[in-house]
């Protein structure tokens, strides 16, 4: 099968978790032995230098072809959303006709996010090819939309051929919001973790007495770190060290957060990481965080699963669907008290978990190979279908 994946992006050494969902999508469908090739628009303002035009790239066997011209904050302001998007879409019907050439027509287009899938949706009415989305977007779970999620969604959602969710609460949301329902697949954890991170390797140093907590993600407010933070601070835990990975426009916020409550020496903000730092740092770790105000199936929490770590997570999202008593344990979300105990509790209960069951468990559910296989299943009854 000949699969063209629509991606945020491309990740580079600069910003390596940018598209990497897609990349690990790319790169398990590609073992199962299916021809993958992965395009993407980049409509990001940021403030570094990117080559003009189309970059074609190959990482792990896979040729990727990143777009870009103008930042879409830019064409947004002059022109609204919906000529933004569509902007967006002529410069992508512009690679596929590239791919289209290079390669032949694709059996499937394969979308991530909305606004792809609304993309994705004008190449299948124009050139008639099926089209399977996926959704991992934050903004649409939430109680209202705005007029211009609503109107891509209206059109994307009923004019693709299918349409996979990430989480049960997403799927939820998405019927609630445009009475279209959707098949749920959550996301996958990396082929790399599963290759160097197991709990038998871990790197754990026993000569310390600290309990070492780790938590991945983006600095913003919506990760929720500040109430992290003082939870920690009200929590009574005396020898602990907490280390976030991850970079973010909150950092200030947090910094200064982190010195008013006295904790410069127990809380470390460790910026960016490539995948195998993130792997190195949870084998040294005891415990993972994830204090988010809003999710939809966290890739960060199946990552910490995966090395076999006990879990305290805010109860949104898809995180009721990966944790349970046997892995960890839930707190409300916004609930700075609530946190603080349950980071007490895990600071005194924390060995009393299996960590070989929680990663094998975590494999199980969320190694490439399963969540592929389901995603393959999806695309040949679709095809199917359109084939009758």
């Amino acid at each position: 099968m000949f699969i063209l994946l629509i991606s945020r992006g491309v990740p580079t050494k600069r910003d390596p978790q940018w598209g990497c969902f897609e990349r690990d999508q790319a790169n398990a469908l590609r073992a199962l032995g299916h021809k993958v090739v992965v395009v993407s628009v980049d409509t990001r303002f940021r403030l570094f230098y990117r080559k003009f035009g189309i970059k074609r790239t190959n990482l792990d066997g896979i040729d990727y072809f990143d777009c870009f011209i103008l930042p879409s904050i830019i064409t947004r302001v002059l022109l609204g959303l919906r000529n933004s998007v569509y902007i967006r879409y002529l410069q992508l019907e512009y690679i596929y006709k590239k791919v289209q050439k290079l390669y032949g027509t694709p059996d499937i287009i394969y979308a991530h996010y909305l606004p792809n899938i609304y993309i994705a949706s004008k190449l299948k009415e124009k050139y008639d090819i099926p089209v399977v989305g996926i959704e991992h977007w934050s903004k649409l779970n939430v109680d209202k939309l705005s007029a211009d999620v609503l109107f891509m969604g209206k059109y994307a959602y009923f004019n693709i051929d299918s349409l996979i969710t990430v989480s049960e609460s997403l799927r939820v949301r998405i019927y609630q919001h445009f009475q279209k329902d959707s098949i749920v697949i959550h996301n996958m954890v990396g082929s790399e973790f599963w290759q160097k991170c197991l709990p038998q390797d871990s790197e754990r140093k026993k000569d310390t007495k600290n309990i070492k907590f780790i938590s991945v993600g983006s600095l913003l407010y919506g990760k929720g770190y500040d109430l992290l933070i003082e939870a920690f601070a009200i929590s009574g835990i005396k020898d602990f060290e907490l280390n976030i990975i991850g970079e973010g426009n909150y950092r200030r916020n947090l910094e200064t957060l982190i010195r008013q409550r006295g904790l410069s020496n127990k809380v470390f903000l460790l910026g960016k990481k490539c995948k195998q730092d993130v792997i190195r740092y949870l084998l040294e770790s005891d415990v993972f965080v994830h204090p988010s105000r809003g999710e939809n199936f966290s890739v960060a929490i199946i990552e910490g699963l995966s090395a076999g770590l006990p879990v305290i997570a805010s109860l949104c999202g898809g995180a009721s669907e990966c944790i349970n008593e046997s892995n960890g344990v839930l707190f409300p979300v916004g609930d700075v008290k609530e946190l603080s105990e349950k980071l007490l509790y895990m600071s005194l209960n924390y060995k009393d978990y299996n960590k070989q069951k929680i990663s094998d468990d975590c494999r199980n559910n969320y190694s490439p190979s399963i969540i592929a296989s389901k995603i393959i299943t999806v695309f040949e009854n679709v095809l199917d279908k359109y084939k009758s």
